[in-house]
C-alpha cells in the first residue's frame, strides 16, 4: 500500500512538471505573432536559443541540496531526482515518510526556450507569466534573479516562487510549515542560495 502511494506521489510530482512545460509549449504554439516589443519590468532578453542548445539545464539537487532542505524542516529528508522534457526536477520529503508527509519541497529548473524552438525568450517569459495567472508579489528587487514573483501552486496548496536567471526558470514551492507567509520566507532564502550556484 505504501508502495504504490509512494508511485502515486512521484507521478502527481512528474505531472506537476509535465502540466507546465506542456502548458508553455502549447501557449507558444498557439501564439502565431511575434512581440517586438521590450518588456515592461526591464528585463533583457536575448533572440536566440543558442545559449542552452548545447548544454543541459542543470541539476536542480544541486541548486538546493538536501542540507538545505533539512536546514528548512530540521528532520532528515530524502530526494527524488527527475529529468524531463529538458528540464531538472529535485524534490525533498521527510526520510520517515516521504509518500504521505505534508512536507515537500521541490525545485524545478526548466530552459527558459526549448533548444529547437523559435519562440524568443521574451516571448516564453510573457507566456510564463501568462499562465501563472495567480500570480502575485512581484519581487523585483528582492535579490532574485532579472525577475521573479509568486504564483499560486499547481497543487493548489499554497505559493510558489519562480524566478527567471540565465536563461532558465527557476521554480521553488516548500509544503508543509506552519502557514504561507513562512513558506515564502523559505522560498526566498532558498530562491538566493539556489541563484549564488547557478
Amino acid at each position: 500500500m505504501t508502495t504504490l502511494h509512494s508511485k502515486n506521489q512521484r507521478t502527481i510530482a512528474i505531472a506537476k512538471a509535465l502540466f507546465l512545460s506542456a502548458s508553455l509549449l502549447c501557449l507558444a504554439a498557439c501564439n502565431k505573432h511575434s512581440s517586438s516589443e521590450s518588456p515592461s519590468s526591464g528585463t533583457s532578453f536575448s533572440n536566440s536559443t543558442a545559449a542552452l542548445k548545447d548544454s543541459s539545464v542543470g541539476n536542480a539537487c544541486a541548486l538546493v541540496t538536501k542540507a538545505d532542505a533539512e536546514a528548512i524542516y530540521g528532520v532528515p529528508v530524502v530526494p527524488i531526482h527527475v529529468q524531463i522534457m529538458g528540464g531538472d526536477r529535485c524534490q525533498y520529503a521527510p526520510a520517515s515518510d516521504p509518500a504521505n508527509s505534508p512536507k515537500q519541497l521541490s525545485v524545478d529548473l526548466d530552459p527558459l526556450v526549448r533548444p529547437g524552438s523559435s519562440i524568443a525568450e521574451s516571448e516564453s517569459w510573457q507566456n510564463t507569466k501568462t499562465i501563472d495567472k495567480g500570480m502575485h508579489d512581484k519581487l523585483p528587487s528582492a535579490g532574485l534573479g532579472e525577475d521573479s514573483y509568486f504564483t499560486e501552486s499547481l497543487t493548489g496548496k499554497g505559493v510558489e516562487l519562480r524566478v527567471l536567471a540565465s536563461h532558465r526558470i527557476l521554480t521553488i514551492e516548500v509544503e508543509g510549515l506552519p502557514n504561507v507567509a513562512a513558506e515564502k520566507d523559505a522560498e526566498k532564502k532558498l530562491g538566493q542560495i539556489a541563484l549564488s550556484r547557478l
